[in-house]
Parts: structure tokens; sequence; C-alpha cells
């Protein structure tokens, strides 16, 4: 990307861009799309488009950064067991603050985690950006049994690896709508449920 960011047009101009993108890759999936179809999305030329990005893996690796952030916010943003201890704060409630801060990220970006995770089969470099996803829900969930006393008992990164992909699956099953069996669930009680089976899993 040539252009400078510095002004509100520029940065605009990038957002819409960005958005665009984000949605036609929703619709038609990575390999369906040209930076034609972004183009005329975000009501640009292709000239405009090149001016901020290389093409249209460059822009969804931008899109994929975007997410990580957010990821990043999310769980680092999230509660901090021995705060909430201090506060008063019940170990279960602490524990559904946590997936729910999760889980919303989640849903924010499942679009894009999503077409992550189909082309990491066929491109190594998004291969690297999905587990580099998936790598943040795992110390999250590390961070937490450490504090826990079922660290005393079972290894700490596997226990984590197995609870985050119960959260991973939670997640998908709700969110994928493309799945024609899908299992219907209410988002609430579902939160409510895996913070549950996670609190037992801790305690």
């Amino acid at each position: 990307m040539n252009t400078d960011l510095k002004t509100a047009k520029s940065r605009k101009t990038c957002k819409n861009i960005l958005d665009s993108a984000r949605k036609v890759f929703s619709e038609k999936g990575f390999n369906s799309v040209s930076v034609k179809d972004i183009a005329k999305e975000a009501c640009i030329g292709h000239g405009t488009f090149y001016l901020y990005f290389q093409d249209k893996k460059d822009v969804f690796n931008r899109l994929v950064e975007e997410v990580e952030d957010d990821l990043y916010t999310a769980f680092e943003g999230g509660v901090d067991l021995d705060i909430d201890y201090a506060e008063g704060l019940s170990a279960y409630r602490a524990l559904r603050k946590d997936i729910s801060a999760l889980f919303k990220s989640f849903r924010r970006n499942y679009d894009i985690i999503r077409l992550c995770r189909e082309l990491a089969g066929l491109d190594l470099e998004f291969a690297d950006k999905y587990y580099k996803i998936r790598l943040r829900l795992i110390e999250r969930s590390e961070r937490i049994i450490k504090k826990t006393a079922l660290a005393k008992h079972v290894d700490p990164k596997i226990s984590a690896v197995a609870i985050s992909g119960l959260i991973e699956g939670a997640v998908e099953e709700l969110l994928n709508e493309t799945n024609p069996h899908r299992i219907e669930m209410d988002e609430d009680k579902l939160l409510s449920t895996v913070a549950k089976m996670y609190f037992k899993l801790l305690i």
C-alpha cells in the first residue's frame, strides 16, 4: 500500500475498501472475488484501489490483522480472576464474563475467521494466520487454567487446547448458517452452558 493514511479522507477511503471487501468476501468467498468486485462495491475506480492495496490478498490480509487486533482486545480486556476474586466476584461469573467477551469477538469476526480456516488448507500463509488466531484462544484458556487447582493435575496447555476446541465448536454451531444440520440454540443459554462446563472442568 502506497497511500499515506494521515488524512481523514484517506483513512475513510481505506475503511470503505476494507468494509466493501469484507462484504463481498463474505458473500462470494475469497477465490470468487476480484479486485473489480471490491472496487464496484466500494464505488471507486481500480486505480484508487491500487493506491491502498496491492491485490485482493493484500486487502484480505489487512482484514485478518483487524480480526487479530479485535481478538487481542477481547482476550486482554477479559477478566482477571485474581482481581475478580478480590472484588468478591464468583469464579463462575468471572469465567462467564471472559467467555462472553470471547464469544462477542468471534461473532463480530466469524466471516473472516471462517474464510481464513477454509483457505488454510490451500495456502501456507493463510494457514499461519488462522493458527495464530486459534493460538490466541488457547493462550487465554491456558492462563485461566494455570490460576486454578486443575493445573496441579493436568497439563495446562493440553487442557487449554481441549477447552478451546469446546468453545470454538459451540460458536461454530451457533453461527454457521450454511450448515443444513445446524442445531438452533439460544445465545444466552449457550454462553451459560459453556461457562458452566468450562467452570466444572476447572474446579
